[in-house]
This record gives structure tokens, sequence and C-alpha cells, in this order.
């Protein structure tokens, strides 16, 4: 949660990135995007289902 609530360029509230056990988020950064923003891409949100 705080990893994303500070790394995420779409900025959500702290609580919104919580999730539950066997769940995530699928990560993209590029070399560009981190020297320059310090910021990571959510692509997909990851349920227990998948």
């Amino acid at each position: 949660m705080s990893v994303l609530s500070s790394l995420a360029t779409k900025e959500k509230d702290y609580f919104c990135w919580q999730v539950k056990n066997a769940e995530g988020f699928l990560v993209e950064v590029t070399k560009e995007e981190w020297e320059n923003t310090r910021k990571v891409t959510v692509i997909k949100e990851i349920n227990g289902k998948e």
C-alpha cells in the first residue's frame, strides 16, 4: 500500500491500494520514467481468483 501510494503515477488515497491475501498489482516502469519521475505505472490489479 505505502509503496504504490508513493510511487504510482495514478494518485489514490493510501487505503485504496489495500489488497487481500494473494492479490496485488502488476506494475511497469521504464528506465526513462524512473529517472525522470520516480514513478511506476499500474498495468492491472490481480485478484486471488486469477
